[in-house]
């Protein structure tokens, strides 16, 4: 049997040589540019976003579904940029452009409408678990988690050998993580960092992926990591688990810390991202994709 350090190796070439690997907008790099600056508009950054109908749709939508929970309707994608300000609109349609541009991948072992809802329960909950105290954090730290099982999409789309065998591992009952190192020599948080590199993602956004089950190792954005991960935690709590695993993550005591959380505390957040998940819309529906 090849050594995981040989597997990894070899899993890396493969990744290296996909040449398909599908491009994000261009509208997004704008946005990108557009929120980097200081003397970026409202309007201006409207009027990129509403270059693209596909995206206009999915930005309203997240805006004014419950997992932003406004009490009125958004109507404009100027007045979301108001309302939820430059960081919170880039994140969400960054998510968006991510999940629409890797289309209809399935990881193994999982209905892609379950996948994708636990990646926006997921979302809802690390953007609640940091605004309380970094508020200019939630919307990246709600991108990161719509974006935190990437790796499991990226081994679907180019690994399908593999994405199959993993899925026969974890049936038997082997755990998600070491199902990949078996077959692999990676996890899909690793290989969800590799993607994240080769589309030159936002920092914040590629740490909470590559450190979702290891949030101590993201270094200066280990905060998002940790919300990310505790809010993965919380989404299984609710029954939102659609990720492919046989048993919930492990909670990491150490996330609590960087958040300062209280783990006495997990059970009340649990109720109250269970209540907000009651009026939820499809994932689907959210981020603008067709039904899977």
């Amino acid at each position: 049997m090849e050594s995981n350090l040989t597997l990894a190796e070899r899993t890396r070439r493969r990744l290296d040589r996909v040449d398909d690997v599908p491009t994000l907008p261009p509208v997004l790099l704008m946005v990108w540019e557009l929120t980097g600056r200081s003397d970026s508009s409202a309007a201006d950054l409207a009027r990129a976003i509403g270059s693209d109908p596909g995206l206009t749709g999915a930005v309203l939508r997240l805006a004014n579904s419950a997992y932003f929970g406004f009490p009125r309707k958004i109507g404009t994608v100027k007045q979301a940029i108001v309302v939820l300000g430059f960081d919170t609109v880039r994140s969400l349609a960054t998510g968006a452009s991510v999940m629409r541009a890797l289309g209809p991948s399935s990881p193994s072992g999982m209905d892609a409408g379950e996948f994708l809802r636990h990646s926006m329960v997921t979302a809802m909950a690390a953007r609640l678990l940091v605004e309380r105290r970094w508020r200019e954090l939630a919307g990246s730290a709600f991108c990161g988690g719509v974006l935190h099982d990437l790796g499991k999409l990226v081994i679907a789309e180019y690994l399908a050998e593999a994405n199959t065998e993993i899925g026969s591992r974890v049936a038997d009952g082997t755990s998600r993580e070491d199902a990949e190192r078996e077959t692999l020599g990676m996890t899909h948080a690793e290989i969800g960092g590799w993607f994240a590199d080769r589309w030159s993602l936002p920092e914040e956004l590629a740490a909470a992926v590559r450190w979702h089950h290891d949030p101590a190792g993201a270094g200066d954005r280990e905060r998002f990591a940790a919300a990310v991960h505790v809010g993965d935690v919380l989404a299984h709590r609710v029954g939102a688990g659609g990720s492919g695993r046989n048993e919930p993550p492990a909670l990491r005591p150490e996330a609590c810390t960087i958040l300062g959380l209280p783990e006495d505390e997990l059970g009340e957040w649990t109720e109250r991202l269970a209540a907000l998940t009651v009026e939820m819309p499809s994932a689907e529906a959210a981020l603008g994709l067709g039904a899977k």
